[in-house]
Formats: structure tokens, C-alpha cells, sequence
């Protein structure tokens, strides 16, 4: 492989394989790629642990962490001295200050060679890391797992039209869908996680700098291209909609530094009862072989007023208390909630019905592939999956001055109490 990809540009470090130990073979290996390669680093994960160095910790001794536990795998004192970034895997929020700040004298970058899993619906917590991360000195990154789907194409036998297959298409005994954990699906479209990398990841970062004053700061976190490289446009939008769009000119902000501007010149007369925002957006100014010219790089959306809460003291409508149930009744809407269970059973609009069932407090949700396979939800909160809310008391009530219906239930055998007011005012619950 080395040798097959030592002029691609996109390889910017060289690994030692995948989970497959530490030994002399890997020092001989690392030993080669360096006399081979010395323009690129050098990282591989499993090369934790000198067992030359002082207050090494064998894997048979019992103080040595269970193998799966990869968040707090610290220096066991130091990483193997052939690899030149120390690498570790599924780090959790307090990994990587326990990396930063280990004394042991090391000062190696840290690099998370799997931080994220993009099996389902996931993802969705990189920008903690990220957060993080660009705070800590020495951690330079990571790499989620993974890029693209495996789903290869297979032709529906009764339509003939292609599809993606995987997980048993083929006719396997055993499968499951681990192929399927791309950001990207298998023909490249890009899937909700890419979305989400955009945003996190994006060169440019627009953020408050004294909202008070209506100034901003732009941070360009590239660390090559200076920020002139995009046009940047200010949109401003009233209730959602978009009021304005005007050019706005940042100039040469060079790379890892940032500049603050005013928005005043961009602002309109703002409307008592409306809401406002900004968006900030930076796009390429010619066309590139991999995205159109005035395709959006970055951008960030900031409030311009604060949000809108209306007075709703004095505008609820009382419930009536009947045999079975309370109900209220209001502009063409009835409600109705349940003496038996305290919960929310009828909400219609004229006479159509828009609730299917009785609403009833549900603190779980639908498992993700990652909750099944990684952290297993039906297992740690077992409690909470298992567990239905018990009625205690339901009555009107008046909470805040305004009228309405307070349930409280208990859950988890007594151990957590839950408290619902409904209230419905004049333009709907």
C-alpha cells in the first residue's frame, strides 16, 4: 500500500494496520515506512504500552482496563517510541484531558482514529467533540467510522429495478447490516451525518462577539487558505423569511486567525412583533471540479431579537370537570383527558380527530443500531424500557395564573415523580 500510495496527496500519515496487536513486526514495520517515507507521520493504535518503561501495567494484570473500555486508555507510560502521534479509539468527552494533561512527558500529538460510529441514526455528537478538541492543545483531530456504505447492487427480482444489498441480499446465514455505517450511502449521496460533518467541520466560523452591540466575530479555522478565498453573503430573515441578501466583504483574514464586524449597516428597522435572524454564509467564487461556483462552504445563523413569548395570562380556558373525563372547549377545539389514566385522549378540530391514543409520559425511544450493539440501552436502563407510569393524582389545577388540567404520575417503583399540566388557551393547546 505504501508503495501504491506514496504520491497520492490525500494520504497525510501513514498507519500500521488495523487492531492487529503490537510487536516486533510492527516496530520493523515502522521501522521501514520511516527509512521509506520520512515526509509523513506515523500512527498506529495498538502501539499503547512500553513494557521497558517504569509503572508499565501487563494486560494479564488485573489493573489493566477491560478491553473494552477505550475511553479512558491513557499512556501506559508512554506509547511505543516508533510511532510519532499517539492514537486511540471511541474516546468519551473526558478522554482526551486525561491524554493533554498525563505526566509522563510526552508531547506527541493525539489523534482519535475512531471517534464516531455512523451506523443509523448517529453521529449527532461530534461538535462536542469538536468543542472541545479545538481548546486542548496537541489533539489534532479524528476519523469517524466510516466514510461510505458497502451495499453493493443487486436487481429486484420482480420490478428489475437496481438497489443497494446487504445484510442477507445475498443469501448469508449469518448477517447483520454492519456494512451500512457510511456518512456518505453507497453511490456517494450524501446521508444526515454529512450534513452534520459540514457544519462542524466548516473552515469558517461566524459567532457573537458582543451581541449587544451588533458585532461579530468570523474565525477562520483553515490552516492554509485565507478566508479571501470565499465570497461571504449576510441574509436576513423576518419570522423565517428571507427579507434581504447583501454581499459582505471580510477581507484577508489569514489562516487560524479572525476578525470582528458590525452588522449594523445590514440590519433593517426591526417589527415589535416579529423575530429576526442572520444568516452568515461563505461561498467558493469559481467553480471547482468537486462543487459549482457560490456553493456554500460555511455558514452559522445568529438571533437578532430575542425569542418571542406570548402573554398568556388570563387567555386559558378552564376545564370541566364530568363523570369520566375533563373537557374544554374553545374556537372550533375540544379536549379531553381521561379520569383513569390523567392523560391527553381527544384532541379534535371540529369534528376531525388528530389523536390516536392516550398521550402518556414515554422517557425511551427507538433504539438506534449503536444503542442495540454499543452502550445497549435495554440493558443500562432497563428500568426505564420495562416501566409504565402509574397514575397517582389528576385534578384542575391553576399553575402560573393560568387554568388547566395537573397530573402527577410515579415511575420506576415510586422512585421518580412526573407532573403534566395541560392548559388550552384561546388559539389552541
Amino acid at each position: 500500500m505504501a508503495l501504491r500510495d506514496k504520491n497520492h496527496p490525500s494520504i497525510i500519515m501513514w498507519s500500521l494496520g488495523n487492531e492487529a496487536g503490537s510487536g516486533p513486526n510492527h516496530a520493523a514495520m515502522a521501522g521501514w515506512i520511516k527509512d521509506f517515507d520520512m515526509t509523513r507521520p506515523l500512527h498506529y493504535e495498538p502501539a499503547m504500552g512500553s513494557p521497558k518503561e517504569e509503572g508499565y501495567i501487563n494486560p494479564s494484570d488485573p489493573r489493566y482496563l477491560k478491553s473494552n473500555d477505550h475511553a479512558h486508555r491513557t499512556q501506559n507510560p508512554k506509547d511505543q517510541y516508533y510511532i510519532d502521534v499517539i492514537s486511540r479509539m471511541y474516546p468519551a468527552l473526558y478522554t482526551a484531558p486525561l491524554l493533554v494533561h498525563q505526566k509522563n512527558g510526552d508531547y506527541r500529538p493525539i489523534f482519535f482514529c475512531e471517534y464516531a460510529h455512523a451506523m443509523g441514526n448517529s453521529a449527532g455528537n461530534i461538535k462536542d467533540f469538536w468543542d472541545q478538541w479545538r481548546s486542548l492543545p496537541r489533539v489534532i483531530g479524528g476519523a469517524i467510522w466510516e466514510f461510505k456504505d458497502q451495499g453493493l447492487v443487486k436487481y429486484d427480482s420482480a420490478t428489475g429495478k437496481p438497489y443497494y444489498a446487504y445484510g442477507g441480499d445475498f443469501g448469508e446465514r449469518y448477517y447483520d447490516n454492519f456494512t451500512i455505517k457510511g456518512v456518505v450511502a453507497a453511490d456517494g449521496r450524501p446521508k444526515a451525518a454529512m450534513y452534520e460533518c459540514k457544519r462542524v467541520f466548516q473552515p469558517i466560523q461566524s459567532e457573537w462577539a458582543d451581541s449587544s452591540k451588533g458585532l461579530i466575530k468570523v474565525i477562520n479555522r483553515s490552516p492554509v487558505l485565507s478566508a479571501a478565498h470565499y465570497d461571504g453573503w449576510i441574509s436576513i430573515r423576518e419570522n423565517g423569511k428571507l427579507i434581504s441578501r447583501k454581499s459582505f466583504e471580510i477581507g484577508d483574514i489569514k489562516p487560524g486567525s479572525s476578525a470582528e464586524f458590525s452588522l449594523g449597516k445590514y440590519l433593517p428597522k426591526f417589527k415589535s412583533a416579529a423575530e429576526y435572524h442572520a444568516d452568515i454564509e461563505f461561498t467558493t467564487k469559481e467553480n471547482k471540479p468537486w462543487a459549482d461556483k457560490g456553493f456554500v462552504i460555511a455558514g452559522n445563523q445568529l438571533s437578532l431579537t430575542p425569542l418571542l413569548k406570548p402573554n398568556l395570562l388570563n387567555s386559558s380556558v378552564p376545564f370541566v370537570e364530568q363523570q369520566q373525563q375533563f373537557t374544554v372547549q374553545t374556537g372550533g377545539i375540544t379536549v379531553s383527558i381521561d379520569k383513569s389514566n390523567g392523560a391527553l385522549i381527544s384532541y379534535k378540530k371540529g369534528n376531525t380527530e388528530l389523536i390516536g391514543q392516550a398521550l402518556l409520559p414515554h422517557f425511551t425511544r427507538p433504539q438506534t443500531d449503536n444503542d442495540r450493539k454499543g452502550w445497549k440501552t435495554h440493558r443500562v436502563l432497563k428500568q426505564w424500557y420495562d416501566n409504565q407510569p402509574q397514575l397517582k393524582s389528576v385534578r384542575v389545577a391553576e399553575v402560573g395564573g393560568l387554568k388547566g388540567v395537573q397530573t402527577i404520575y410515579t415511575m420506576v417503583n415510586d422512585s421518580v415523580e412526573v407532573k403534566v399540566f395541560t392548559r388550552l388557551i384561546k388559539k389552541g393547546l
